[in-house]
């Protein structure tokens, strides 16, 4: 069986078109990824660690680990 060569970024935006809820969600999930790499690359320009930026906020250092690898259950433990 061949492999069928996809564009992944025209089906996101017909399921986008097709889908208000997706669009959203989309929408949404680019919005953390980009706050997540802004985190982690003002974190490194300040040649900061995680167990120092944990410090810094208040949480522990596998939190912001979890955070920078998007881990779903990081907002459990911030809880």
């Amino acid at each position: 069986m061949p492999f069928v060569q996809v564009n992944i970024s025209n089906e996101i935006e017909k399921e986008k078109e097709k889908s208000a809820e997706f669009k959203k969600t989309w929408d949404e999930s680019r919005e953390e990824y980009r706050l997540i790499g802004e985190m982690i690359s003002i974190r490194k320009q300040n040649k900061m660690t995680q167990s120092q930026l944990a410090e810094i906020t208040g949480n522990k250092q596998q939190v912001i680990s979890r955070i920078e690898k998007r881990e779903q259950s990081f907002v459990e433990d911030v809880l």
